[in-house]
């Protein structure tokens, strides 16, 4: 918004100094959503499963990591219809949720689920679970966030570097004789 007043007065220098906030409120807001969607960007595409819990136990946010853990349209709904009490997320949330302290890391089997190979290769495994509790200036507790780290991802991610590393012995190695047959 812009402010065009007569210069020659107080209203003209006031309107000034009006057009010249504006500016820079907009300008800031332009960069803060710049932030929050590069922000959104890598939550989204996070490898860890990451959820944020509401001190009621609400469920009102989930990455597509997390989502594939849980039932259907989650958000709003409470701990206790999102994640049965057999759930192995739900004894570490529901600590953390009482005590408004971070807990973790436990490791959690999710067993093999049922349902198309894709939807049970994603929710099936070991998961590396951490509680944060997110706390407001006065330490009230406003939420609690949970990270479960794909522990089986991190295997095949290691298994390819180690195999990788491999290739590149062999690949010295290999040259190292190419040379030596070459130049004897």
């Amino acid at each position: 918004m812009k402010l065009d007043l007569p210069q020659e007065d107080e209203f003209g220098e006031l309107g000034n100094y009006f057009n010249a906030i504006s500016a820079q409120l907009s300008a800031d807001r332009s960069q803060l959503a710049g932030q929050k969607a590069n922000l959104e960007s890598v939550v989204e595409n996070l490898e860890d499963a990451v959820a944020i819990f509401n001190p009621e136990g609400e469920l009102l946010f989930a990455n597509p990591s997390m989502r594939v853990l849980l039932p259907p349209d989650p958000f709003g709904r409470p701990i206790g219809e999102v994640l049965p009490a057999t759930h192995p997320f739900r004894a570490i949330l529901d600590e953390t949720l009482a005590s408004g302290r971070s807990h973790g890391p436990i490791q959690a089997n999710l067993g093999r689920a049922g349902g198309p190979a894709a939807d049970a290769e994603a929710e099936a495994g070991e998961r590396l679970v951490v509680t944060h509790a997110i706390q407001d200036l006065d330490g009230r507790l406003v939420g609690v966030m949970i990270v479960a780290r794909n522990l089986e991802y991190l295997g095949r991610v290691q298994s390819t570097l180690d195999y990788s590393r491999k290739l590149v012995a062999l690949g010295r190695l290999s040259a190292g004789v190419a040379h030596e047959v070459k130049n004897p």
